[in-house]
């Protein structure tokens, strides 16, 4: 190529934000190419699916914590929400349901996706009163705080 040519639309100086990403994710993916996917089976990177970790947001409601966390692509039934030692655990799973055959991928990152999140409650909850609802990818669980007994104190006099 000549000085002042361009290759393709954009020239090959430019830099954003992810390109840097970008071109370690293709080394890695010429790399798995050259010594086989055998190599590296577990790596995310390679096999095309991995645990993610989802957003979430928790406000304070005074009696109650409500969790709203971010689930793209799950459905309700493939959630599962549970308190383990004053934690909220949220896992969620999805697979894919067809097999295609004699469809030969170039790239495949679509298809098996996970979640798993484990937050800790600083108060403690009321696990049988705990709901949740999922709508358009976004898990809400509503977690009440047990009711605090009030202490009962009397001020005693020393003589």
């Amino acid at each position: 190529m000549r000085k002042g040519e361009r290759e393709g639309i954009v020239p090959r100086s430019y830099w954003g934000p992810l390109s840097l990403l970008d071109e370690m994710e293709r080394m890695l993916d010429d790399l798995r190419m050259g010594w086989g996917e055998s190599w590296f089976p577990s790596l995310p990177i390679f096999s095309g699916g991995f645990e993610r970790i989802p957003a979430v947001d928790i406000k304070d409601a005074g009696d109650k914590y409500i969790v709203q966390a971010e689930l793209p692509g799950i459905r309700k039934d493939d959630v599962e929400i549970e308190i383990v030692d004053n934690m909220l655990e949220i896992r969620a799973k999805k697979e894919e349901e067809k097999e295609e055959k004699g469809v030969g991928y170039v790239r495949r990152e679509r298809g098996r996706l996970s979640f798993y999140r484990r937050i800790p409650m600083y108060e403690d909850i009321d696990p049988d009163k705990i709901e949740a609802k999922m709508e358009d990818g976004v898990l809400e669980i509503a977690l009440p705080k047990l009711r605090k007994v009030e202490e009962k104190r009397k001020k005693v006099e020393v003589k």
